[in-house]
């Protein structure tokens, strides 16, 4: 074992205990988003297939490549979403012979990249034969003028061997990527080895995608759609843009929105952005939450929120330790309002009085020009707080998750474009270094569980390459804030492991939902993340791991807090006091069609921006907090 493999290990078991000692000491992030499946911009996309001779061969699963592709490809056509704008090329279709004229020429575009094209992908899909040689190189960069010079721009390239033909596709691919960030050359090859891999192994990296193995139809079906996906649900940030100052002199005023900024590298003053964050009416809570996601090569990532007076004095405190920060999202959050971080009414209100607030997000670590989301959520009071389901204390019982045939499932890649799912067994496949998202509603009192099965795969080309690899795995559930709320629990499995050939479980599970659990996060009804995460092979390799996700909601609705309606004046026990206070959590979406006013009782939907605070200003400060909480709840998509 060598000495960085060791350093890995230590670093990974010193992760699991630094979680531990600093779940309990950050706060839920306060935030609703108006960034649902499929608002970013698809972009373009062209699938470059190889039709050389070669592709007559039969896979290692028996049947002949041509076969396998059409399989695949016809399935994945089938699932692209409608406004995924998407063409076909292929190369080696017409001329049989390096000896023939055109043959290092031979590629043509058969369908032009547009939507509305699926009839026409299928029909040439159906037609796709194999005949001629393997001009890669031209046929890349014919795709690259396929896709044009602006946007969101992805090539797929499905071979079977190495290039014949000049020029040098690694060359190509590196070219075209270097002229901008948002084109991206993914390669998938068709049971390959020794120098063909190789050769395709290179024009991933250089096009900054990834290479995948396959050596059958259902390898390669779930590794382009996986790729499809991608392209179509691209990681994207969200957010009016802002740019907050390293200390409170001159900080901007942020309200209830999405706020986008950028934090600079580790101890300069990009550092640090600081904000002032208005209340609109006295006893209600405010949450200020940030959230980043990690370069690929990232090493630790560390964020905080702090949210303090005026004075100086502080709120809330909460911030987040990632050591296994590659590619990953990492969020921290604070909160401002009558109860305090252990559920318990505050005995001295200001921070749900203040008018104006400071919030500060800090990032120890990481690289310069990080995007960096901040959330702002205004709450209004709840009636009698303290006659509420006090705090869950201790260590629950694991809720086993529902068993029974799996589904398939393509995970996002972001808390944004993660698949809203119903309780039940799903499959899907992830790659090393990459993290996959996927929703779950879940209503007060109820228990959010996720359980990842990775098989048995001893014997296999799969195997020889996960076998004695170092590569944690980890699944984390975050709460409606974006909180880590994954605890553990009673007879349930680690949430962090190493991955072997042998097979593995991974899981989490959340608390019961209550209204107090501050401190311990799950303390909402709404939208819970769960995350699954494989850690970068330590050789580079990229390969599809396949899984099995069991996602369960137990328990029965109970515990229900009653926010103050719109227009009515606080009561005493919604007010700020020794007894009684605003609560700390979002009123979350609930269930489809139920009805009523409360937090568990509303549609889920979209959002509304940072300008909510100004549209609602003339009215009277109690109704513009429940009026703004009743009309983003109907339109639901409320993310705290």
């Amino acid at each position: 074992m060598t000495t960085g493999t060791v350093t890995r290990r230590l670093l990974a078991t010193g992760s699991v205990l630094l979680v531990a000692a600093f779940a309990p000491a950050w706060q839920p992030v306060a935030s609703y988003a108006e960034d649902t499946p499929g608002s970013a911009d698809p972009g373009r996309m062209v699938l470059v297939l190889d039709s050389s001779g070669s592709m007559k061969e039969r896979t290692g699963a028996g049947e002949t490549k041509i076969a396998a592709a059409r399989e695949a490809l016809t399935k994945v056509v089938g699932s692209l979403p409608d406004e995924q704008a998407v063409g076909l090329r292929v190369y080696g279709a017409e001329v049989f012979s390096r000896d023939d004229p055109g043959a290092c020429t031979d590629s043509r575009l058969v369908v032009p990249v547009e939507t509305g094209n699926r009839d026409r992908l299928r029909e040439a899909v159906g037609r796709y034969t194999p005949y001629g040689e393997t001009p890669i190189g031209h046929a890349l960069q014919e795709a690259g003028r396929d896709l044009g010079s602006g946007g969101k721009r992805t090539i797929v390239l499905v071979s079977d061997g190495e290039p014949t033909c000049t020029p040098d596709p690694c060359v190509v691919a590196r070219d075209l990527a270097q002229q901008g960030v948002d084109l991206t050359i993914d390669v998938v090859g068709l049971d390959v080895d020794g120098r063909a891999r190789d050769a395709l192994s290179c024009i991933a990296d250089a096009g900054n995608g990834d290479y995948y193995d396959v050596d059958s139809a259902d390898e390669l079906t779930a590794s382009l759609e996986k790729l499809a996906t991608r392209a179509g649900r691209p990681y994207a940030t969200i957010g009016e843009p802002v740019t907050g100052t390293p200390t409170s002199q001159g900080a901007p005023e942020i309200g209830a929105g999405d706020w986008l900024d950028e934090l600079g590298p580790e101890d300069s003053e990009a550092s640090v952005r600081t904000y002032l964050v208005r209340r609109t009416a006295p006893g209600s809570t405010l949450h200020v939450g940030a959230s980043v996601k990690s370069a690929r090569d990232a090493g630790d990532d560390w964020l905080k929120v702090d949210l303090s007076r005026t004075d100086g004095s502080s709120c809330s405190s909460a911030g987040e330790i990632n050591q296994l920060a590659e590619g990953q999202l990492t969020t921290a959050a604070a909160v401002a309002g009558p109860i305090d971080t252990f559920g318990d009414v505050r005995t001295s209100p200001e921070c749900s009085t203040d008018e104006t607030l400071i919030a500060t997000v800090i990032r120890e670590s990481g690289e310069a020009g990080t995007p960096v989301e901040v959330r702002v959520l205004e709450l209004p009071p709840v009636r009698d707080p303290a006659s509420l389901p006090e705090r869950y204390d201790g260590e629950p019982p694991w809720p086993a998750p529902p068993s029974g045939t799996a589904s398939p499932v393509t995970g996002g890649s972001s808390f944004q474009d993660a698949p809203l799912l119903e309780p039940g067994v799903y499959e899907d496949s992830i790659v090393p270094g990459e993290v996959l998202t996927y929703q779950v509603e879940a209503d007060w009192g109820q228990q959010v569980s996720a359980l990842v099965d990775y098989p048995k795969v001893t014997g296999t080309e799969l195997g020889d390459a996960v076998g004695m690899v170092d590569m944690l795995t980890q699944v984390r559930i975050y709460d409606p804030a974006r909180a880590d709320a994954s605890q553990l629990s009673a007879g349930g499995p680690n949430s962090q492991n190493w991955l072997y050939d042998t097979g593995e479980d991974v899981g989490a599970a959340t608390l019961p939902v209550a209204f107090r659990n501050s401190d311990r996060f799950a303390d909402q009804a709404g939208t819970y993340t769960v995350s699954v995460f494989l850690e970068e092979d330590p050789d580079g390799e990229s390969y599809l791991v396949p899984f099995t996700l069991r996602l369960g909601v137990t328990g029965e609705p109970s515990g229900e807090p009653e926010f103050v309606a719109a227009g009515e004046a606080p009561s005493a026990s919604a007010a700020p006091s020794a007894s009684a206070s605003a609560s700390p959590q979002e009123p979350a979406a609930g269930k489809p069609g139920t009805t009523g006013t409360s937090a568990a009782g509303a549609a889920t939907a979209s959002s509304a921006g940072p300008g909510l605070p100004t549209v609602l200003a003339g009215l009277g400060a109690l109704a513009v907090v429940a009026a703004g909480y009743l009309l983003l709840r109907s339109r639901g998509g409320w993310t705290r």
